[in-house]
């Protein structure tokens, strides 16, 4: 999540050794793969934008026709894809034209066109030694308060638990899956172990009403807070 266009490790600007980039996370899903093949692989977010690079891509879109941050995901085979609220930034036709080149399902449950429909796949169904998981991709529903009306044209967003709602019992009726597990570009809004707001309740973030109030799922994954942490509630 959250890889927000920087794909060396290092600073753009001094050309320093930075702690994040993609390619340390692909070092490290590398070496995770070596250990477990079985590994899925899910980019929940905020990928295409936010890095010089990733601006001077899009405005300079008559040099690629595959996007070249599509092409890494490629090589490194992700199961899924989830959009960000980020991946709007530089419109609606730019986000369609990147993704033309993934090879990857790219899942919005929460994101419908105006005729109801959703815009792109709500779940997929990923088999891993014979264990059935639906992964189920939703956003924040603020992207409408942050972008621009004319990147998103076209597009109604949803309230990601109205939908998780709807598309839970949907998915264990026609699939009957044998894990649920909800990708979602939004944050925690509760601390895991208290339960206790930690920030004012705007609903921008809703990944604990997820974990708390949607039955049958087994986990939530969550991003766009730009934190690190792990552990179970409910």
């Amino acid at each position: 999540s959250d890889i927000h266009g920087y794909i060396r490790g290092t600073n753009e600007l001094t050309g320093e050794a930075t702690a994040y980039g993609f390619a340390r996370v692909a070092t490290y899903i590398k070496k995770r793969k070596k250990i477990d093949p079985n590994l899925i692989l899910i980019e929940n977010g905020d990928f295409l934008e936010g890095s010089m690079l990733a601006n001077t891509l899009a405005t300079h879109q008559d040099k690629w026709s595959i996007h070249p941050f599509i092409q890494l995901m490629n090589q490194l085979n992700y199961d899924s894809a989830v959009p960000g609220n980020h991946e709007f930034n530089y419109g609606i036709n730019y986000l369609k034209k990147a993704l033309k080149g993934l090879k990857a399902p790219y899942l919005a449950a929460n994101i419908v066109l105006e005729n109801g429909k959703t815009c792109w796949e709500a779940y997929q169904i990923v088999e891993r030694k014979g264990i059935r998981i639906a992964i189920v991709g939703l956003v924040t529903s603020y992207v409408t308060r942050w972008e621009k009306v004319e990147n998103i044209k076209g597009l109604r967003f949803l309230d990601p638990i109205l939908t998780a709602k709807k598309w839970v019992p949907f998915i264990q009726e026609t699939e009957q899956p044998d894990l649920i597990v909800l990708a979602y570009h939004g944050g925690l809004e509760r601390d895991l172990v208290t339960g206790e707001a930690t920030e004012y309740m705007t609903g921008e973030n809703v990944g604990y009403r997820l974990a708390t109030e949607i039955p049958g799922i087994n986990g939530v994954i969550t991003g766009h807070q730009h934190r690190t942490l792990a552990g179970a509630v409910n």
